[in-house]
């Protein structure tokens, strides 16, 4: 008897423990986050467009090492991929180029109120709930291919609906 309660003690410490040891890594069980080194790429989507037409790509970067610099992107989902900045003006939102941009020790955020990556002459549309695959470029840590989540062309967030 006792030899089973201390069997089932130490079972239950041990499963315990794999449990911690898996909850403090909150980015394994998610497809949409990529850890590339010390950066950790999340919440990357784009807005549903007609194919011919432009969108953005807004995402997160969790940077736990030094800055770097993200360079650019490419995908095959489009014809051009540009980092540029949003300036909004009453119900005007345009863009402008901003060439490469610091990525700082931190957290890092290209959202629509600021950064994004510009999608010019989408290949084909882009649905609602849909993904396609970028790529972006630092100039230290190199190329990291994400996927992006399609969301409706108006929207001002990411969903969470995977």
């Amino acid at each position: 008897m006792t030899t089973i309660r201390s069997m089932l003690t130490t079972t239950a410490a041990l499963l315990a423990l794999a449990g911690a040891a898996f909850a403090q890594d909150d980015h394994a069980e998610d497809e949409h986050v990529v850890v590339f080194g010390d950066l950790v790429i999340e919440h990357v989507w784009a807005r549903a467009a007609p194919a011919g037409a432009d969108t953005l790509v807004f995402l997160e970067i969790e940077n736990e090492g030094a800055p770097d610099v993200l360079a650019g992107a490419t995908t095959d989902a489009a014809r051009d991929v540009t980092i540029v900045g949003l300036v909004i003006a009453g119900d005007v939102i345009t863009t402008v180029p901003v060439g490469p941009v610091e990525v700082p020790t931190g957290v890092f955020e290209m959202d629509p109120g600021g950064l994004a990556l510009s999608l010019a002459g989408l290949t084909a549309a882009l649905v609602v709930g849909q993904e396609f695959a970028l790529t972006l470029t630092f100039e230290n840590a190199g190329t990291v291919e994400i996927h992006v989540l399609v969301e409706p062309a108006g929207a001002m967030a990411h969903s969470h609906a995977h």
